[in-house]
Formats: C-alpha cells, sequence, structure tokens
C-alpha cells in the first residue's frame, strides 16, 4: 500500500469513527433519557432487553451476510484504526479496495454518511457492526447493573391505611362488581396490599378500569400510597384477563380512561369507599 493509498484510507477511518461514535452518542442518550424517566425497575429491564434482542437479531444478520470482512474486525471493534489494524479490506475483491483507494475523503464527514456508503463497498456494514459492536456491550453492562439493582432493592408495598374492617367491606365491592376472574377473600386483599401474594389477582375482562378506579379512589383518600401504580407493576400484582402483568403504563392508561369516563360500577365503589370512610 502506497503513502497515498494510506492517507486515503486514514481519512476514511477517521469518517468511520465520527459514524460509530454518532451513532453509538444518539442510542445510548436515547435510552438514557427514557430508562430515566421509568419508575419501575422491572419496566426499566424489560426494555433494555427488548433493546438487546433487536440489536442482536441485526447484529447476527450483518455478521453473517457480510462474514468475510466483518470477522477481521471483532478483534479490532475498538480501534481507532480499525480498516488497517484488522486488514478486512484485504478481504474484498481487488476492484472494491481500488474504490477505497481512489475515494475523496472529505474533511468534515458530518452530512456525507450516503457518500461513503453508496460508493465503498461493505462500507455500511463496517459502520453497522463496529457501532453494535460496543452498544451491545453498553447494554449487556446496562442490564446487569439494572438486575443487580432490582435484587437489592427492598420490598414495597402500597402502603395501606385501612383496617380489618374496610378491606372486608372492600372486599365484598370489589366480588360485587366481579371485578376478578374468581372471587377473592380478605386474605388476598390483605396480601394485595402488602405486596405478599403468592400468584397475582387476575382482572376479569374488561375490568381493568374498575379494579384501577377503585385503587384510584384509595389513593384520593390517602388509605395508599400515591406511587401504587409503580407498585403494583413492580411487585405483578395484578394480570390481565389474557394473562399478562399489568405494567404501570398499562395502569396509568386506564387510569386516564377512567377518568375521563368512570367506568360502569364505579357508582358502587363510590358508595362503599363512603362507607369504608365511617367503619
Amino acid at each position: 500500500m502506497t503513502a497515498t493509498e494510506k492517507a486515503t484510507i486514514a481519512g476514511i477511518q477517521n469518517a468511520l469513527n465520527y459514524f460509530v461514535e454518532d451513532d453509538y452518542k444518539r442510542e445510548v442518550d436515547c435510552l438514557s433519557m427514557i430508562i430515566d424517566r421509568m419508575y419501575d425497575e422491572n419496566d426499566k429491564i424489560q426494555r433494555v432487553k427488548s433493546e438487546l434482542d433487536t440489536a442482536l437479531l441485526h447484529f447476527g444478520n450483518l455478521y453473517e451476510s457480510d462474514y468475510w470482512v466483518l470477522a477481521p474486525l471483532k478483534d479490532y471493534a475498538y480501534s481507532d484504526n480499525s480498516l488497517l489494524d484488522s486488514m478486512c479490506l484485504d478481504t474484498l475483491q481487488p476492484d472494491e479496495r481500488e474504490k477505497y483507494f481512489n475515494f475523496n475523503a472529505v474533511i468534515d464527514p458530518k452530512f456525507e454518511f450516503e457518500s461513503y456508503s453508496w460508493n465503498l463497498p461493505c462500507f455500511y456494514s463496517i459502520k453497522e457492526f463496529l457501532f453494535l459492536y460496543r452498544f451491545l456491550d453498553y447494554l449487556r453492562h446496562l442490564l446487569s447493573r439494572l438486575e443487580v439493582r432490582s435484587v437489592s432493592s427492598p420490598k414495597r408495598t402500597l402502603e395501606s391505611r385501612l383496617d380489618a374492617t374496610q378491606i372486608g367491606m372492600l372486599t365484598e365491592c370489589l366480588n360485587c362488581n366481579h371485578v376478578f376472574v374468581v372471587n377473592i377473600t380478605v386474605e388476598d386483599l390483605t396480601d394485595f396490599f402488602s405486596c405478599s401474594l403468592v400468584e397475582p389477582l387476575k382482572v376479569a375482562r374488561a375490568k381493568n378500569k374498575l379494579i384501577v378506579y377503585a385503587l384510584w379512589q384509595l389513593e384520593c383518600r390517602n388509605l395508599i400510597t400515591l406511587e401504587w401504580q409503580a407498585v403494583c407493576a413492580r411487585e405483578k400484582l395484578l394480570q390481565s384477563f389474557s394473562g399478562n402483568i399489568l405494567s404501570q403504563n398499562n395502569l396509568s392508561s386506564s387510569l386516564y380512561q377512567a377518568k375521563e369516563l368512570p367506568p360502569k360500577g364505579s357508582e358502587i365503589i363510590d358508595s362503599y369507599i363512603k362507607q369504608m370512610k365511617k367503619a
């Protein structure tokens, strides 16, 4: 390789480093912003796992489709001189390598990615491979940190201020409205408030808004914690009729709808809760 060719590759390498770093920073910043605004640790873990699965699928497909040029890069993914250090360009056909040697690398590549991608064989795959290699390392580290934090976090409760009589009345109210697939007992509801359920309470079909309405009314009367949505999601207290744990987003959405249009049966809940306040 001549000095001129090395200089050209060095220019392409600078652009490649810029594109990889730009993608990495953007994806990390976006994910961090989302994670930082999620309250429930389990929701954070599931979001990162979803990102990890998506990135792994893309990474695997990319590696398989351009194996010969990408395989040499795996030991140089963090190198600022990955093209020359890995000798990955040597795997290209002679006419393909010539396109690299004859390419006019711009000084500021900020808005020139398409020019590189269109004119340089496998450049897109190389850029994506280096970006995903680093991003996957970040995701694995983030997931590990979140899982450790989740295990070490103390168990929370709904901070119920209901006495035995009030819990009995609320149990009767919920069963009267057929809120759950099967009628619950006072013990079930007591365990629900203390987050000690063996398995989540399964909400009956089309009753999500009603159970959320009931919990909201308890919150409004300072009978449970203001953060009941996050606690219910984190401790996996409620299960939808379809069998999915109700997440904080599910509960928040149902609450918004219940506030806009109180669900059928809400008047019964209002009546019971007024009686509970007197008990």
